[in-house]
C-alpha cells in the first residue's frame, strides 16, 4: 500500500467527492440516498468548506491520488464522523488507514474533542466492522440507522497513529 497523507479539503476536491458521493454503493449507505446534482453538490461543498463546525479531510496517496475523505461535524458534546472511499480502492483494506488517519488529523486540529459519534445503516456491515474495530460502541438504533460512539480518552485510538 502506498503512503497516505491527510489534508483539509479544498474546492478543487469537489469533483472527486461528488463522484464518490453519487456512486451507487455510497448512496445506499448514506443518510440521504438520492443522487445529487452537480450544482447542489458545489453549493453544499462550498458551504461545508466555509463552516467552522465542519472539517473535511482528504486522504491522498503518495502519487497524489485522492482515495477517500472523512467529514467531522461538531456537535455540542461530540463530533460526528463519516467516511467515504473512492470506489476504486474499496475492498482493498484501506478504510481503517483512512479513518484512523483522519481521526488523528482531526484530533491534532481540535485537541479538545473528547468523543466521536457515527451514524451507520445496520446493513452497511463493512462500516459497522470498521468503526467497531476502531473502538466505537453501538449505542442503539431506530431500525434504519444505528448510532455509535467512541470516547477518545479511553479508545484504542488514543495516541494511535496509522501505520502508513
Amino acid at each position: 500500500m502506498a503512503e497516505i497523507e491527510f489534508r483539509r479539503a479544498r474546492l478543487s476536491d469537489a469533483a472527486a467527492v461528488f463522484e464518490w458521493r453519487n456512486d451507487s454503493t455510497s448512496r445506499a449507505a448514506s443518510v440521504s440516498t438520492g443522487e445529487i446534482s452537480w450544482a447542489g453538490h458545489v453549493e453544499w461543498f462550498e458551504s461545508a468548506l466555509a463552516d467552522p463546525l465542519r472539517e473535511i479531510y482528504i486522504a491522498v496517496e503518495s502519487d497524489s491520488s485522492a482515495v477517500g475523505m472523512c467529514r467531522f461535524d461538531e456537535r455540542t458534546d461530540a463530533a460526528e464522523v463519516s467516511i467515504n472511499l473512492a470506489p476504486s480502492v474499496r475492498g482493498k483494506g484501506i478504510a481503517s488507514v483512512v479513518l484512523r488517519g483522519a481521526i488523528d488529523a482531526y484530533r491534532e486540529d481540535h485537541p479538545g474533542t473528547g468523543r466521536l459519534t457515527a451514524v451507520i445503516r445496520p446493513s452497511n456491515t463493512a462500516s459497522v466492522r470498521l468503526f467497531e474495530r476502531l473502538g466505537f460502541t453501538r449505542l442503539g438504533g431506530d431500525g434504519e440507522f444505528d448510532r455509535y460512539s467512541c470516547d477518545l480518552a479511553e479508545s484504542p485510538l488514543r495516541g494511535a497513529s496509522p501505520k502508513i
